[in-house]
């Protein structure tokens, strides 16, 4: 028998009720551990989104900021080759040099043929030119085209001088250089 601290007997009716309010509060204490996990769950699961939205934002940041000092650095560079083939002509121009394709400058220049009828061009370089340089030209008698001319010079080191002879057909005024350009 099970006694009151008070001394009296504990009804049984009383041990029920006892041990069904012990039960209540058993399953509703499971049911709030189990709610809790499932609200700790979630809130993981929110937290670990949140981090990777953050990480997103922060990769599309860094992304951004690489492109344009990318951006940046090719517009230098492009401002920077701007600047020196400017200079490059200005200082071609004024040993009496035209230019041709890019890196590429000619002059046509007094000198004895080899062939009959020729012309003689001075080739420079600013780059190598592993294959040489083309040189096309169109031969001119009163300012009418009466033929063309070409020929190709052999490697030229970067910076090199070489002389080109174009043997001419006919007999022109003057040629007029239409091409010349690095070949690789």
């Amino acid at each position: 028998m099970i006694r009151r601290a008070s001394g009296g007997p504990v009804s049984a009716r009383a041990v029920v009720l006892a041990m069904l309010l012990g039960l209540s509060l058993a399953a509703g204490g499971s049911a709030l551990l189990l709610w809790s996990t499932g609200e700790l769950a979630n809130a993981q699961s929110a937290h670990t989104e949140a981090v990777r939205a953050s990480e997103n934002r922060q990769a599309a940041r860094v992304d951004k900021a690489l492109k344009v000092a990318a951006d940046r650095a090719n517009s230098d560079r492009y401002a920077a080759q701007v600047a020196a083939d400017a200079a490059a002509d200005s200082a071609a121009a004024a040993s009496g040099f035209s230019r041709g394709g890019e890196g590429v400058y000619y002059q046509l220049i007094d000198r004895a043929c080899t062939a009959s009828t020729c012309v003689h061009l001075e080739v420079m370089v600013r780059a190598a030119c592993p294959a040489g340089v083309h040189v096309v030209g169109r031969l001119l008698r009163s300012s009418a085209s009466i033929g063309a001319v070409e020929g190709s010079t052999a490697a030229l080191a970067a910076g090199e001088i070489t002389i080109l002879e174009l043997a001419v057909p006919g007999d022109p005024d003057t040629i007029q250089i239409t091409e010349a350009h690095c070949l690789g």
